[in-house]
């Protein structure tokens, strides 16, 4: 049995799944889930928020939970285009206005998941009591934010070569991709703030 691992995402999408997580529970003395929307709500659609729940109040299982997700935010200018890696977090929606507060935003989220508001605000509870909520753009994970980390990647350029070989593969498929390429890495670094 190997000591810990940490989760996050599934090798397969976005969720977590519930076959990823038995598996380390069989394999790792601890686990550490790190959350986010698309997790927790992957993990209550396949085993249901009780019993998720319950094995975070387990002394093997720790989380934490992360509102914001990462993406990529592309201004268009007469110069060109200008992309930023940004954080944001879901705030409410056209059906309940603005929602204060963590809570009110776990509620909604089980709410629509089909709980009955009695019992998403006890699981919500239950739930708070053992996931700490921690910040991507915090000291929490790596010092300055994982922001301001994915940044600094791109001044280095045998990394952005091998991402972008990488990606390109992927796309095209690595039969496809051409065993040598440029990457016009300058150019691309001054579009990126």
């Amino acid at each position: 049995m190997f000591e810990k691992i940490v989760l996050r995402r599934s090798d397969k999408g976005p969720a977590l799944s519930a076959g990823e997580l038995a598996e380390a529970l069989l394999f790792y003395q601890n686990v550490h889930i790190i959350l986010d929307d698309g997790s927790l709500r992957g993990l209550v659609c396949q085993i249901g928020m009780p019993t998720l729940v319950s094995l975070l109040s387990r002394p093997n299982i720790s989380a934490v939970y992360c509102e914001e997700s990462l993406g990529v935010h592309t201004e268009t200018t007469a110069d060109g285009s200008k992309h930023s890696f940004i954080a944001f977090s879901f705030e409410g929606n056209k059906e309940v206005g603005h929602l204060s507060g963590r809570k009110k935003k776990l509620e909604l989220v089980l709410s629509k998941l089909g709980y009955e508001k009695k019992q998403a605000r006890r699981l919500v509870e239950r739930f708070r009591k053992n996931v700490p909520v921690r910040k991507l753009t915090s000291d929490h994970f790596i010092e300055g934010g994982i922001l301001e980390s994915a940044r600094m990647d791109l001044f280095d350029s045998d990394y952005v070569h091998q991402a972008t070989r990488f990606a390109l593969a992927d796309m095209v498929g690595v039969e496809n991709a051409p065993p040598t390429f440029h990457l016009m890495y300058c150019q691309m670094i001054s579009h990126f703030a």
